[in-house]
């Protein structure tokens, strides 16, 4: 069984282990796409910028002339873009026909100039795209080289695009960025904001503190259940040992009543026999008759005095269904004492008159179970064993004190057990059967009171009961 609860457990630890993985591998893989969305976001608004940029200055007519022609070979319309602001050097103007512009515009139209404005911008998006720029005159190149080389990229967009994603994704906004990879934490993959092809990398690294806090908690309820199945199987199986155990201490309990009650049934049915058979076997005188006869009358008076006491704790459970009477406690003492010497027991009877309800013959039984336990167990010549009765609240206290040698801490909460005898295993210098005691829980219970075990302060033990009024 325990081999079956191991594996369980290993079994519920490993699906643990895989679960904060595979969800640690998928909050790695959301938080690199969103850096890099966030990335590519950020730098096609800036490319956008640029064409706006572009598209204004070739849409500028102090600063760009835009005029068209009809080329007479191939009858195509012939666009030609002209810088008008000094100084010119380098190339100050393009002619270009355009594949997707079929008409013949000769001089150029708002329709034409329109179609070339947006040929230009397409053109110069698809180059910034590729990573470099084409110079369409000297000073558009130099404007676009401009902004697309020596104008950083803003980490701070890519830092709020990167938040804003992670907010709508339900990932952990909290991070940092980094130049360099850091040691801690969690880091995602790094994006390049080097401005040219050929330039020497410059990363950009975000950096989360505690990526395993959130991995926690968005597995919890999944942890939770693994945790509720291994506290499960734990539970069972120390409820199923627990009850093993007690299956072996109760087996071991009944063995030992097995052999004292063996020894005690033993003893006078060996001397039953003895005797009869030297009754039939010789003649004796009156006189030895009568002796054999008490033998005889002795031990079958033993042996239902036994069989009674058995009898009556098999009843004890019963008592509460039995008619209760009207019992006056102070004579429930007297009785009960007169069973025993009067230089063995004394007795401090401070409630009066006071009545009860319940079983009296039951309740007798209880105390002179008490008292003659107390007396087996005390070692001699001394202070006679006391029974004390107070009221308190609106309880009735009874006490029995002995000074005998007391009983072990461990075996207090078992002593009420049924066949339960205290470390004597099978020897009968104590006589008895394990059942004295648990008839007076049960005797107690039904009156609805409670019994507990003290240590004297001297030596001995006193039992206590406290039954309610």
């Amino acid at each position: 069984m325990s081999v079956c609860v191991c594996g369980i457990l290993s079994l519920q630890l490993a699906f643990a282990y895989s679960s904060f993985q595979a969800e640690r591998n998928l909050l790695e893989k959301q938080v690199n796409e969103a850096f890099a969305s966030a990335f590519e976001a950020v730098r096609n608004d800036r490319d956008e910028a640029i064409l706006d940029d572009l598209r204004q200055l070739v849409s500028d007519p102090t600063f760009i002339e835009i005029t068209s022609r009809v080329n007479p070979v191939y009858g195509t319309t012939v666009f030609t873009m002209k810088e008008l602001q000094p100084p010119f050097k380098g190339q100050t103007q393009l002619s270009l026909s355009i594949e997707t512009f079929p008409e013949k515009v000769e001089p150029i139209t708002p329709k034409a100039r329109q179609a070339f404005i947006d040929h230009i911008v397409k053109n110069a998006r698809n180059d910034l795209k590729n990573g470099y720029v084409f110079y369409y005159t000297q000073k558009l190149g130099d404007s676009l080289s401009k902004a697309k080389y020596e104008v950083p990229i803003d980490t701070a967009m890519i830092g709020e695009r990167f938040r804003n994603g992670l907010g709508k994704a339900g990932l952990p906004t909290r991070f940092r960025f980094a130049a360099v990879a850091p040691n801690d934490g969690f880091k995602t993959k790094p994006i390049d904001l080097s401005l040219k092809t050929n330039a020497a990398p410059k990363l950009l690294y975000a950096v989360f503190p505690d990526p395993d806090a959130v991995v926690f908690e968005r597995i919890k309820w999944i942890l939770a259940g693994s945790f509720v199945l291994m506290s499960v199987a734990v539970v069972c199986f120390g409820y199923t040992l627990k009850v093993m155990l007690s299956q072996q201490k109760l087996s071991a309990v009944k063995d030992d009543f097995i052999h004292n009650m063996t020894h005690e049934l033993h003893t006078p049915l060996a001397s039953l026999t003895v005797t009869a058979e030297s009754l039939r076997k010789f003649q004796h005188d009156a006189t030895a008759r009568e002796t054999y006869l008490d033998i005889i009358l002795l031990q079958a008076q033993r042996l239902g005095a036994l069989t009674a006491e058995i009898l009556e704790t098999a009843r004890a459970g019963k008592v509460g269904n039995r008619e209760k009477q009207t019992i006056v406690v102070s004579d429930l003492l007297k009785k009960a004492m007169a069973a025993f010497p009067c230089d063995a027991v004394a007795v401090e009877d401070n409630v009066g008159d006071l009545e009860i309800s319940g079983d009296a013959n039951s309740l007798f039984r209880m105390l002179t179970n008490l008292i003659d336990n107390g007396l087996k167990y005390n070692p001699g010549p001394g202070a006679p064993l006391l029974v004390k009765a107070d009221v308190s609240g609106k309880k009735l206290l009874l006490e029995v004190s002995d000074n005998g040698p007391g009983i072990p801490e461990a075996e207090k909460t078992q002593i009420f057990d049924a066949f339960y005898r205290i470390g004597t295993g099978n020897r009968h210098d104590v006589k008895g059967y394990g059942l004295g005691l648990y008839f007076v829980k049960e005797v107690v219970r039904k009156h609805n009171g409670k019994i507990s075990v003290h240590d004297n302060e001297n030596k001995g033990t006193t039992f206590r009961i406290a039954i309610a009024l």
